[in-house]
């Protein structure tokens, strides 16, 4: 593929030049909460109103500046099957998501035969158009892929899962030792990032249905400080990305005759942990099953009713408050964790939400700004994994609104004007950057070649007034190596690490 130097894009808004500009900048963090509200019989409610819920952070009293009912949350009236594809879910608005992962990675052989047969007889019971657009993944030994894209289309789904040949997991076979374990973990939390970030247009709420036993615990007591260090960070970055992503898991062991049962099934219990320490939710052992909790789900173990549970789990994630309101502590150490607690002022309602947050860290140091060179490590690790789990990825990332065509003899990239962070340069002009990555693909998905380039937008005119139809073009020469079936273009907003993908494929 053919390099290119830094390139500028240049856009244009309508303004009225005769208008004065008065920029006000007020830096308030606000925090949405979804909240799931049942009966002691588990019966879902919701007719409330906002007088109803009494919120705490840190155990001092929110006020509650918005809310939703769930009512709120529904699909477009009488829209029928509109969701056929990732590009669809433009047109839900703020509806939930469902995305079903297959563990086959953690998961024992047997055990797994038995989920999917669970699966297929919940897809079983649905309508043939889906209430909710659902998407189908798979983690495995080699690789965390899309069974099939996003669709309300039931049996398109049963197909899908149909051909799909399950393989032995050989890694878990292996056992935990020579970093066996580890590497799951790693694979595992890859997997819960990639859909984090390919999720980030999607604005309502994504509710993972992870069927399988996830990662294995790790005792943090029995290791070395920099280890046990090095894991709670990692499940701290995965928490806050599933929470700024606005993603809630709900998990589904399916091993049968488990000895001990684990004690982290919902979110009273991972309260009941944090009491005994400090308010911190990964101390002592990092489980799988604690992700569930601390995102606004539930952890089950040990079930032979799955259909049933996979049901209950996207009804319980479909029918949701959303509460917002603005901490009254303003520290904003991305190191402590806030904890959030949402109870009922009827005492025969229960009410689950998200254990708490990390307040998020400071935006990705931006590669173009004089006072962010050299740019960090972290910076650099947080760009790798983002650049190389969309380059690489089957899942389409919708962080950024990205289309490709054909322009003569190189492809002309468009980039929604609204998706990117714009900034003023030293010349007074609003200024967007971005990472572009180029791969290209065989027909069996070998990636064959790839490019990547630091690319600039210059706005003329007020970005506040861009409108859907606005668009950052990018010309990107590309010579596709002979065999390639598909070009896949990444584009990363070099501040707000939004991610976006377009692929393309080749005659």
């Amino acid at each position: 593929m053919t390099a290119q130097p830094l390139a500028l894009a240049t856009v244009a808004f309508a303004q009225d030049s005769d208008t004065p500009i008065t920029t006000l900048k007020v830096t308030t963090r606000i925090v949405l909460v979804d909240v799931v509200v049942t009966d002691k019989k588990g019966n879902l409610v919701n007719n409330l109103t906002k007088d109803d819920f009494i919120l705490t952070e840190d155990k001092v009293p929110q006020q509650i500046r918005s809310f939703e009912l769930p009512s709120s949350h529904a699909m477009p009236p009488g829209a029928g099957a509109i969701v056929h594809s990732t590009a669809d879910l433009a047109k839900i608005g703020n509806a939930p998501v469902t995305i079903l992962v297959i563990d086959e990675l953690n998961t024992a052989f047997e055990d797994m035969s038995y989920a999917r047969w669970c699966v297929e007889r919940y897809l079983n019971a649905q309508p043939p158009v889906l209430t909710q657009p659902t998407t189908l993944l798979l983690t495995s030994n080699s690789e965390f892929t899309v069974v099939h894209d996003y669709t309300q289309d039931r049996e398109a789904l049963r197909t899908a899962l149909h051909k799909h040949l399950p393989e032995l997991p050989w890694k878990m076979m292996h056992g935990d030792r020579s970093g066996g374990g580890a590497e799951r973990m790693s694979m595992s939390m890859g997997s819960l990032y990639q859909i984090a970030k390919a999720s980030g247009g999607t604005p309502g709420r994504k509710n993972i249905i992870w069927i399988g036993r996830g990662f294995p615990t790790a005792n943090l007591n029995l290791m070395d400080d920099k280890t046990a260090d090095s894991m709670q960070t990692a499940m701290r970055k995965i928490t806050q990305v599933l929470l700024e992503s606005r993603v809630t898991l709900y998990t589904i062991d399916p091993t049968v005759m488990t000895a001990n049962i684990p004690d982290m099934e919902t979110v009273q219990d991972l309260m009941d942990l944090e009491d005994q320490t400090d308010g911190q939710p990964f101390a002592d052992e990092i489980k799988f099953s604690t992700l569930a909790p601390a995102t606004g789900g539930t952890a089950l173990f040990s079930r032979n009713d799955i259909d049933k549970e996979v049901a209950t789990s996207i009804a319980q994630g479909s029918n949701y408050y959303t509460l917002s309101y603005a901490p009254t502590n303003r520290d904003d150490n991305p190191l402590t964790y806030r904890q959030i607690r949402v109870t009922m002022k009827n005492p025969n309602l229960i009410a689950v939400a998200r254990d708490g947050y990390y307040p998020p860290e400071p935006g990705s140091a931006n590669p173009f700004a004089e006072a962010a060179k050299p740019i960090t490590q972290d910076a650099k690790t947080q760009l790798l994994m983002d650049i190389q789990g969309a380059a690489n990825s089957t899942m389409t990332f919708n962080g950024l609104a990205v289309t490709a065509h054909k322009d003569g003899g190189n492809w002309r990239v468009a980039v929604q004007t609204k998706g990117l962070q714009w900034s003023r340069n030293a010349k007074g002009v609003d200024q967007a950057e971005v990472t572009l990555v180029t791969v290209a693909f065989s027909a069996r998905g070998k990636p064959l070649a790839h490019n990547a380039q630091e690319l600039s937008a210059l706005a003329h005119g007020d970005v506040a007034k861009s409108t859907d139809q606005d668009t950052a073009d990018f010309v990107v020469p590309v010579t596709a190596p002979p065999g390639t079936a598909r070009i896949r273009f990444v584009v990363r907003d070099a501040v707000s690490g939004k991610v976006g993908t377009a692929d393309a494929k080749l005659p």
